[in-house]
């Protein structure tokens, strides 16, 4: 069983917890792409992003910089990738 917790810090700065947490994430693909961490032509879904380790950590990495911490634990097995 994977378990998983997103913790925004801060206050209600940028329109709140949900749209810091989604338009980082969003920010930190497009300099992804800006930088060539991640080159495959089309669409990119996370599950093909997730398959590099550069990028996967970069995606991590960005959030994490502007207080968006994104944890995973995993019990009792491994996750599926």
């Amino acid at each position: 069983m994977m378990k998983e917790k997103i913790i925004v810090l801060g206050e209600n700065l940028l329109g709140g917890p949900m749209a810091r947490t989604t338009g980082y994430t969003a920010t930190a693909a497009v300099w992804m792409l800006i930088e060539g961490l991640y080159t495959e032509p089309g669409i990119a879904p996370p599950e093909l992003i997730g398959r590099h380790n550069e990028p996967c950590d970069f995606m991590i990495r960005r959030p994490r910089e502007r207080r968006v911490i994104c944890e995973e634990e995993v019990i009792g097995g491994s996750p599926i990738l």
